[in-house]
C-alpha cells in the first residue's frame, strides 16, 4: 500500500505539473490525480468530486 496524491489547482496548473513529473520521472511511484477548479465552480460539487477521486485513488494509506 502507498499514499496517493490529489492535486487541486486553478486552471490546468495541476495537470501540467503532473505531465511534467511524468515526463521527467517516467512512471510515477504513487497514484496521482488532479482536480482543476475555477472561480465559477460550485464548491459543493467540487467537494463531491474531490471525495470521489480520493475514494478512487486511495490504496489504503490515504490521500494527500
Amino acid at each position: 500500500m502507498a499514499v496517493s496524491i490529489l492535486t487541486i489547482t486553478h486552471g490546468n496548473v495541476g495537470k501540467e505539473l503532473l505531465a511534467t513529473a511524468n515526463t521527467m520521472l517516467g512512471k510515477l511511484p504513487l497514484k496521482c490525480e488532479t482536480l482543476s477548479v475555477s472561480n465559477t465552480c460550485n464548491p459543493d460539487e467540487l467537494l463531491l468530486e474531490a471525495q470521489r477521486i480520493c475514494q478512487k485513488i486511495d490504496e489504503g494509506d490515504g490521500v494527500l
